[in-house]
């Protein structure tokens, strides 16, 4: 398994250094609160420009393994992190013919833990990416991007732990924009791997194909009509069918239409209303199984999100919204997400910017499968309709100091609440899957 990963990790740097771009970059984590300070930045080189940064951070984790406070087997570690990013950017110009963006970035850490409780974290990850855009500026235009993560995070919610995971997405797409640009139309391909890198088995490693529509009409100055239609193929690489037999191969779909647009000088709004289906494959089921009603359902229905953003002056931004989604996970066929939130920013000044977050979600989950009979390492696990509530809140701020150092401090909680339970026929201990996670970053940033 483990030259497999390798393999895999190789083959998406190679690909994400010679093919497309990203988000999560360099040039993210430099970037200036002051916009013209903003504008500044870069070095250029012909019809490039080229963003390097250099980020340093202290970080303190009051539960490293996201383990629950009344969990007997295993009590909250916390840890101190040192964390450096050296990252680089590079951009074409706005007048160069190709549009391009090619960027990456490293994450190191130290762990200052005076036991044990960080030695089974791993020490680096980071991203890579790339972006290519022919014909920017004609009817027809053609994109090719590819992004690879190495990342020292977990992909769910659902289960305590923190397993490292390497992630590549390569994709092309096609994108129509006829007449003077008022409607836009995209068709997109994206080839997805996701795989845990410390995990003995394979039943968390998933390879997704996706397709994508998606479609936009300016109809007015500042507002826009739009649709997008989501279809994946997703597989397991193991099927064994999750931790104790659940996860199944699926091809979910997603369709949305919705408006956005500013309908007075300070308030807009996003709303979106579609339908998903998650459309889980049925599994088999062992001789002898005991079957759940609802076991093999999937997802069908509602899918939506609605956000007013309230802008009183260029300082200020509060934004208040719902949404709600589905996803596959790790326990049963599919996970429901229904989300509040709530944002506020305050610049104070050009170069200090207080971001607040908070948001509340109710989870619910496919029935689980009643086959911890056939499981000898499972004794007994908690209600098979499992739902779970999480409250996150953040606070940051965010500071330039000079043209090439910003510094930033910022504060996280995560709280999930779950009466879910999985009990150990071999050791007879009791995993809980509720946790309470205090996160505090303290970073300073050098760019140029």
């Amino acid at each position: 398994m483990m030259m497999r990963i390798l393999s895999k990790m190789f083959a998406g740097l190679f690909a994400a250094f010679l093919l497309v771009p990203s988000v999560g970059s360099a040039q993210v984590i430099g970037k200036a609160v002051d916009e013209a300070l903003a504008k500044q930045m870069g070095v250029k080189a012909a019809q490039f420009v080229i963003y390097p940064t250099l980020g340093t951070a202290f970080q303190y984790n009051t539960n490293l393994y996201y383990v629950s406070d009344d969990d007997a087997s295993q009590k909250a570690k916390g840890a101190g992190i040192l964390m450096l990013f050296p990252g680089l950017a590079i951009e074409a110009g706005k007048d160069a013919p190709l549009g391009l963006n090619i960027n990456g970035q490293l994450e190191a850490r130290k762990y200052l833990d005076s036991g044990k409780a960080a030695d089974s974290q791993s020490n680096f990850g980071g991203v890579a990416g790339f972006e290519a855009l022919f014909f920017k500026k004609g009817p027809i235009q053609l994109g090719l991007n590819d992004q690879f993560k190495y990342q020292l995070q977990r992909r769910n919610v659902e289960v305590a732990g923190t397993w490292d995971r390497v992630f590549n997405q390569a994709g092309v797409n096609v994108g129509l924009v006829p007449g003077g640009g008022a409607l836009r139309f995209n068709f997109g391909y994206a080839y997805l791997i996701d795989y845990f890198t410390d995990t003995t088995k394979d039943w968390g490693d998933v390879v997704t194909h996706q397709l994508s529509a998606k479609f936009n009409w300016k109809f007015l100055p500042f507002t826009a009509l739009i649709a997008d239609v989501n279809w994946q193929l997703r597989d397991y690489v193991a099927k064994g069918y999750g931790i104790y037999g659940e996860t199944t191969d699926n091809s979910p779909i997603k369709a949305r239409v919705g408006i956005n647009g500013a309908f007075t000088r300070t308030i807009s709004a996003l709303i979106v209303a579609g339908w998903g289906n998650s459309m889980h494959d049925k599994r088999p089921i062992a001789a002898g199984e005991s079957v759940n009603k609802g076991e093999n359902d999937s997802y069908n229905g509602f899918i939506g999100q609605a956000r007013v953003t309230f802008a009183p002056n260029k300082q200020t931004v509060l934004q208040a919204g719902y949404s709600r989604d589905f996803r596959d996970n790790l326990f049963s066929n599919y996970l429901v997400t229904d989300e509040l939130k709530a944002t506020a920013k305050q610049k104070l000044g050009t170069r200090v910017q207080i971001t607040a977050e908070a948001a509340y979600s109710w989870l619910g989950y496919s029935a689980l499968p009643f086959k911890y009979g056939t499981n000898p390492s499972v004794a007994s696990f908690g209600d098979i309709n499992r739902t779970d509530n999480e409250l996150r809140l953040s606070l940051t701020c965010a500071a330039d100091i000079t043209r090439w150092l910003g510094v930033s401090l910022a504060y996280t909680y995560d709280n999930l609440m779950s009466d879910f339970f999985v009990k150990s026929a071999t050791v007879g201990t009791v995993d809980k899957m509720d946790y309470k996670v205090q996160v505090i970053d303290a970073m300073l940033v050098f760019r140029y």
